[in-house]
């Protein structure tokens, strides 16, 4: 196994933090790191690592405003509007990136196509009905210290308090290996052990407050 392209952290970083040196267990530390990067990204409902060419489909509202999830947006290659066998290209002047941080990207002139069904004499949008008809080419995302390691021509500008909350959520799995974390106390043979389910899935302090700080609502 290797370290997926949206790894928040690397196999030298984890095995500072645990203590351990080189050894047969990188692939575990791949596994774990890869695991830890995805929950983290899933909670937070958003992707964090860069990537130099995003296609991603997105709603429009009708607002002049469209939403991705890859932040910030570094730049934009193309936006797309398709409807059935019809594709229009937005020309590069029609679009601007209105706050990279929040990922939105803002119509100059005029509103963001309405993907929805429209209904009646004044068009209204049919509530539930909007469609991932915009597609959107980008470069956006932080570039993780992998990255930075594999390329020269990145420079790492992932957050540390990212990468700490996926090295302590890797960490914790680790040094739970072969225990079963819903098992919250032992007794003798004749007692019973307690279970805890959610412990099995507890986030460190840490992560949560990360994920807190981090986590899209929209």
């Amino acid at each position: 196994m290797a370290l997926s392209a949206n790894a928040l952290t690397t196999v030298a970083n984890l095995r500072d933090e645990l203590g351990i040196t080189t050894g047969d267990n990188d692939t575990t530390l791949e596994r774990l790191i890869n695991a830890a990067s995805e929950r983290f990204a899933s909670l937070c409902r958003r992707e964090f690592a860069y990537s130099a060419s995003v296609v991603e489909r997105v709603k429009g509202g009708g607002t002049g405003l469209i939403l991705v999830r890859r932040a910030p947006i570094v730049s934009i290659t193309s936006i797309k509007l398709s409807i059935g066998s019809s594709t229009t290209t937005y020309d590069a002047t029609d679009y601007r990136i209105a706050n990279a941080n929040a990922g939105l990207i803002e119509r100059v002139n005029g509103c963001s196509p309405e993907t929805a069904d429209l209904v009646g004499v004044n068009f209204d949008p049919v509530a539930s009905t909007q469609r991932d008809l915009i597609e959107v080419t980008y470069a956006g995302g932080f570039v993780t210290p992998q990255q930075d390691a594999d390329d020269a021509e990145l420079t790492r500008s992932l957050p540390y308090d990212i990468e700490e909350a996926v090295i302590v959520m890797a960490a914790q799995r680790y040094k739970s290996k072969g225990r079963d974390l819903a098992v919250t106390s032992r007794g003798t043979l004749r007692s019973k052990i307690s279970y805890d389910h959610h412990q099995a899935n507890a986030l460190p302090q840490l992560a949560r407050e990360a994920v807190a700080r981090y986590q899209w609502r929209h």
